[in-house]
């Protein structure tokens, strides 16, 4: 798989959830190539939601290669301030609606399938407990089906 430089979207798709999506299901896969001081690629896709119409983005990506951010626009319209270095951005289940719908776009494109298993993608990742990443695949991880427990009630346990 090639690494992207830049995350490209067709105009239509340019709002606030698609280009975060993007961001976040390449973050996920961990294809971003690192921050570059000037023409970062995680930042022009930041302003190009900005520019899209949305007033103020903040986007962090995590990956094996460690955590990025970049900010675009307003983050208080009253006052003009830029969007805050450290703001909390908490998007809960919103996240899997985006996943599945990048998930969906890199299937469309040929770079992924349905039927890979999760262990293609992030080796080792799910194995214990019961759980084999092997026999787990992405469509079954979109419906829900995987037999995997949910982790937050998992390790409030």
């Amino acid at each position: 798989m090639s690494t992207p430089t830049s995350l490209t979207l067709p105009r239509p798709a340019r709002r606030t959830g698609a280009a975060v999506t993007g961001l976040l299901a390449l973050g996920l896969l961990g294809t971003l190539s690192p921050a570059h001081a000037a023409g970062d690629p995680l930042q022009r896709d930041a302003d190009a939601v900005r520019d899209s119409g949305v007033t103020g983005v903040s986007v962090r990506v995590d990956s094996p290669r460690g955590a990025r951010t970049a900010r675009s626009g307003v983050g208080d319209l009253r006052t003009g301030a830029p969007v805050p270095p450290a703001e909390y951005i908490r998007i809960g289940s919103t996240t899997k609606t985006y996943v599945a719908t990048v998930v969906l776009q890199l299937v469309g494109e040929g770079r992924l399938s349905l039927e890979d298993s999760v262990d293609r993608w992030l080796p080792g990742v799910v194995r214990g407990n019961g759980n084999d990443g092997r026999r787990v695949t992405v469509r079954q991880l979109l419906q829900h089906t995987s037999g995997l427990p949910d982790y937050i009630a998992a390790a409030s346990r």
